[in-house]
């Protein structure tokens, strides 16, 4: 028996093409096939990738497909264990184990005719589904002699729930090995082009065979599907304009203290140190939140890391020239010093900023909000302790310092728990490619 296994890649490294090659190898098959079709040029959808190696398969006299993506292992699998399924199963595959997790085939929720996965082990080895995941599906000749090549309209997801229900159409039997298991690394995540996709393909799936009543019934909730897509979005929205208004609201507070136990020229020196120190802000940004929402979907952590050295290295640039600035201003000795006081606000602002980069891209914007409130909260509560119990100007701008430096400190652990492997890589060929291009 002849067996073709599919691998369709996107972007893949060539280390990883390498370890499959060995996997592929261990599995223990006499007579295989392996083909690698590589979609990372003409970024065509998996279904196509898997046509062009089933293709090829049928021209070489398969009699046994393995259609598989490239974030897999194969540890643990064998050619004995393969086959075993095949007296029970037309199309199968295997359990999944993913983030944690371990799904036994897919089930279709008759009501919406959607797809999802099987979390409860079944009583049996060879459990009947509605549908394998096409991370790992095996098919028989005789399958792609019957009902044909998989269906390139989808692009990403569901087209392999659309084959395997044209497969139990056809009479064939679907269904998984339960007591064998593969790993799968899931790279695309809880990406935002993932949910756009899975959405969409849904619809697709539906359209295409749901009944009328699950049709009718998808028109009539349709309201609360599209709450429960833009539930994050709604979410993040709220908290992220909920911190901006509450601080607004904190920050009128302090005005009415400053102008209540300041006097004129003492709120006035306040209000030239914080304009001072403002002047170079736009500089800070220097368009890498822009390129960050851009280039980094995906949290590569190299372009992170060198993304965050810019920031920083930026951040150095403007307190020093803020510094100078004072200095050709002729700023007096204290006026001077408290300038230098708040300039490490600057270093705030950048790690804030980036952290909050981070989280946008995430789509998780409720951690830094509240973080946010929670600085402002205790900040203006000091600042009002201090005018309250000194009214004196240096203890405020004391004050500014000690917070803003432990705000800087907080916001930098935040951002390397979510980033990993946060490093300091100053590489100016990467920033005058890929930020200034």
């Amino acid at each position: 028996m002849r067996v073709t296994l599919i691998f369709v890649l996107y972007k893949t490294p060539k280390k990883e093409a390498e370890r499959l090659k060995r996997e592929v190898k261990s599995l223990g098959f006499q007579d295989y096939i392996l083909h690698f079709v590589d979609n990372t040029k003409n970024n065509r959808g998996y279904a196509a990738g898997v046509n062009e190696g089933i293709k090829k398969g049928l021209k070489n006299g398969t009699d046994l497909f393995i259609i598989a993506n490239p974030d897999i292992s194969l540890q643990g699998l064998t050619a004995d264990r393969i086959l075993t399924a095949k007296k029970s199963f037309d199309v199968w595959g295997f359990a999944m184990k993913q983030n944690g997790k371990t799904y036994y085939g897919g089930f279709l929720d008759h009501l919406r005719m959607s797809g999802g996965l099987n979390e409860k082990k079944p009583r049996v080895r060879f459990f009947k589904c509605d549908f394998v995941s096409g991370s790992l599906m095996c098919i028989k000749r005789e399958v792609v002699d019957m009902i044909g090549l998989w269906d390139e309209s989808y692009f990403l997801y569901y087209e392999d729930a659309d084959y395997c229900y044209r497969a139990k159409r056809a009479g064939f039997k679907v269904g998984i090995d339960s007591y064998t298991a593969y790993q799968h690394f899931e790279a695309s995540g809880g990406s935002i082009a993932k949910q756009s996709y899975l959405a969409k393909n849904r619809i697709k799936f539906l359209i295409r065979y749901g009944t009328f009543r699950q049709k009718l019934y998808e028109l009539i909730r349709l309201p609360k599907t599209i709450l429960e897509r833009q539930r994050a979005f709604t979410r993040n929205l709220i908290f992220l304009n909920a911190s901006s208004l509450f601080n607004k609201i904190l920050n009128f507070i302090l005005f009415i203290f400053l102008v209540r136990y300041l006097t004129v020229q003492e709120y006035g020196v306040y209000t030239l140190v914080w304009t001072h120190v403002a002047l170079l802000a736009p500089v800070l940004d220097f368009g890498t939140t822009v390129y960050g929402l851009v280039h980094l979907p995906t949290q590569k952590t190299k372009k992170i890391n060198s993304l965050f050295s810019l920031r920083f290295a930026l951040s150095i640039i403007v307190f020093v020239l803020t510094l100078t600035l004072a200095m050709v201003f002729r700023f007096r000795g204290e006026v001077f010093f408290f300038v230098f006081l708040t300039s490490f606000t600057i270093f705030s602002n950048m790690m804030s900023g980036s952290f909050l980069l981070t989280s946008s891209i995430r789509e998780k914007l409720v951690a830094p909000s509240l973080v946010s409130i929670g600085f402002n909260l205790a900040l203006i509560s000091a600042l009002i302790g201090s005018l309250v119990i000194s009214t004196k100007l240096p203890g405020i701008f004391y004050v500014i310092f000690i917070a803003y430096n432990f705000y800087t400190v907080v916001n930098y652990f935040l951002l390397k728990k979510q980033a990993k492997s946060l490093t300091l890589t100053f590489d100016f060929r990467e920033w005058l490619t890929n930020i200034f291009s």
